[in-house]
Order: structure tokens, then sequence, then C-alpha cells
């Protein structure tokens, strides 16, 4: 049991890490009228960077950048980026503190500490989203003319406008399945290690049966 604790903990925080990157982390929905689907779009870890940092810079006078339409948000974007950051580099501690030594206490600390940076970044997270989707502090159609075109085209920044006026509109803005998963990976990690905690300290041991020789029948005269 000691070895497949040593096996199965660091893949499942290898796992974590990878999921982290490759699943989407953001999801964002628009729902113009009931009687249409919904028109929804998702963003990985990298992804979201990527839009981020490759922003076409602006071209025309009054056109503003990326980080300047988010400027209200920013603060609690770059908080959750760093709780979740650290979070992830928990994990990959897990990673070499289970595959060098079977001790659980310093896997049950790092898994606490884990859980705080997940639940830090959900607060984050909510703040940043809650600013993102006031209309007063942020316009969405300049969002979506810096993501899509580079810059805040008119087209893009009148929608938005248009948008922020319509009573049926419905926007939504949540963490996606990677952030989840991760969260998820440590309370089975948790519950992995009492487990294997569990059965090393009580070994099941196979108990031979004794077989007595049977006393031969006597002769009936």
């Amino acid at each position: 049991m000691k070895i497949a604790y040593r096996i199965v903990t660091p893949i499942l925080a290898a796992g974590a890490v990878i999921m982290a990157f490759l699943l989407d982390m953001f999801s964002f929905s628009i729902q113009i009228s009931d009687k249409l689907q919904p028109i929804g779009v998702s963003f990985s870890l990298i992804e979201s960077i990527q839009k981020l940092t490759s922003a076409k810079a602006p071209d025309t006078e009054d056109a503003k950048s990326i980080t300047e339409i988010i400027q209200p948000m920013l603060p609690a974007t770059v908080t959750f980026f760093v709780f979740f950051i650290l979070a992830m580099l928990i994990m990959i501690s897990i990673i070499f503190v289970s595959a060098l030594s079977e001790k659980r206490k310093p896997v049950f600390i790092l898994c606490a500490a884990g859980l705080v940076c997940m639940f830090a970044g959900i607060i984050a997270s909510n703040s940043a989203f809650a600013t993102l989707l006031d209309g007063e502090k942020i316009n969405l159609g300049e969002v979506l003319g810096a993501f899509l075109e580079g810059t805040t085209g008119t087209l893009a920044t009148l929608a938005g406008t248009l948008a922020s006026y319509l009573s049926n509109i419905h926007l939504t803005a949540t963490l996606s399945v990677a952030f989840y998963a991760m969260f998820g990976i440590y309370l089975i990690i948790i519950v992995w290690a009492i487990i294997a905690g569990f059965v090393i300290k009580n070994p099941i041991v196979r108990t031979k049966k004794e077989y007595r020789r049977k006393k031969p029948m006597r002769k009936i005269i």
C-alpha cells in the first residue's frame, strides 16, 4: 500500500496541473432573448493570458487598449491569477513530496494551503466578474471590440451600449471546468491519503485456516 500511495498521489497531482492548463478556465454566455439559445464562449488559462497580452494596439485616437478598458477589474483579476498560480505550485509540490516520501502529514498541510488559495480565488473571481458585468464601470462593447478586432471598434462599442439598455439581456461569467477539476482533486488526494494511511496502519492480513486431522472412524463390529 505504501508503494501504491507514492504512485497514485503524484499521478493525481500531475493530472490536476495538466487539466489546469488544457481545460477551460472561464466561461461567458450572453442571452439576448428567452426564445433564443444563449451564446457561450470559454477560454483556457493559456488562452486567457494570450488574449490579455496580445491584444493589438488601438488604431484610432479615441480607442482604448484592453488594459485601459478593464482597469476597474484588474486588481481582482490579478489577485485571482496570483492565488491560482500558488495553488498550482502547491499541487506541483505535492507531486514531489508524495513521490519521495510516504509521510502523509506534509501532503495534508499542502492540500489545506491549496484549498485556501482556491477559496481565495473564488472570492477574487466573483469580484472581477461582478465588476465586468457592471455596465456602469466597464463597457462590454469596448471589451468585445478589443478582443475580436484588437481595438475598440465603433460597431462593437455601439452594440455594447445598445445591449446595456435592453432589459431582457442576460450576461453571465463563471469559472469553468479547469478550476473545479483542481479543486476536486485536492479533495480526492486528502481522501486517498486518509484511506491509504488507514490501510498502512491496519494491514489486511490473510489468516490461514488450520486443518485438523480427523480421527479415523472406528470399525463397527
